[in-house]
């Protein structure tokens, strides 16, 4: 379970409606994204920044927490 969930178990649908959205959402979002910003979301180069992001956050979200000695 993520720290999120650990501290309120009532938020375990929105942490999975939020991160589902994030995946879904990059896609769903590319045009906007490539007129806005001027970048094709689906090139090489923002694929991989966009795994790394949702891969940093992930481990951020799911993180066990180190023991107290």
């Amino acid at each position: 379970k993520s720290a999120i969930v650990r501290g309120n178990p009532a938020l375990l649908p929105w942490v999975v409606t939020g991160f589902h959205n994030l995946v879904l959402g990059y896609a769903t979002m590319a045009p906007l994204t490539r007129e806005l910003l001027g970048i094709d979301p689906f090139a090489p180069e923002a694929v991989a920044r966009q795994t790394e992001f949702l891969t940093q956050l992930q481990d951020m979200l799911f993180r066990q927490p180190t023991p107290v000695e």
